[in-house]
């Protein structure tokens, strides 16, 4: 198919900046709320599955909307290569990987139901500090009914006080999409 200069015009100058201000918005949303899903979701007994999945959900969404809408931005550059169509897609639909992270950790909470709160023994501790980009990490290694769990803390504070061999408060989480988290009460 041979794009005319016609259509290339028939795409006004709004229709250009209003496609731009959306990918601009739906990548910063993207960002924001995948920050927001990564830290609540940390605790989950498996999280790089529960990543993988909606992220997984959020690339098809965005990757779905973005071919529905290609036509368009083939016409505002049509010297674009295939390799240029798929970086602006995929950095497209960040948004929606983001927004759909964030939903699920959503659906995942609402969802839950507290199966126990029990005191658990701590078998380990990591800690490194963090330095100019890399955050701090403050992680707990918890024997839980015969399985090694890592939690981390959110603040040094508390994980200061822990001692390995000490018996912390911890709260299981069932939920009904299938991703099961942890939690410490006391940090609170």
């Amino acid at each position: 198919m041979k794009i005319k200069k016609q259509d290339i015009d028939e795409i006004s100058k709004q229709k250009r900046t209003l496609m731009l201000t959306f990918l601009i918005i739906s990548i910063i949303i993207g960002f924001i709320t995948s920050v927001i899903a990564i830290t609540k979701f940390e605790n989950y007994i498996q999280p790089y599955l529960f990543g993988f999945t909606f992220g997984g959900i959020g690339l098809l969404i965005g990757l779905f909307i973005f071919q529905k809408y290609a036509p368009p931005f083939k016409k505002i550059n049509p010297r674009a290569r295939i390799e240029d169509i798929i970086f602006v897609a995929i950095f497209f639909s960040f948004g929606f990987i983001g927004s759909c992270m964030f939903l699920g950790q959503y659906l995942n909470h609402s969802t839950s139901k507290l199966e126990k709160c029990d005191n658990f023994t701590v078998v380990d501790k990591f800690y490194r500090k963090g330095k100019g980009r890399m955050r701090e990490l403050n992680y707990l290694y918890i024997n839980i009914d015969g399985q090694i769990q890592k939690m981390s803390c959110r603040r040094h504070t508390y994980w200061e006080t822990i001692s390995i061999g000490q018996r912390i408060s911890v709260c299981v989480y069932n939920s009904k999409i299938g991703f099961d988290y942890l939690e410490l009460p006391d940090e609170k």
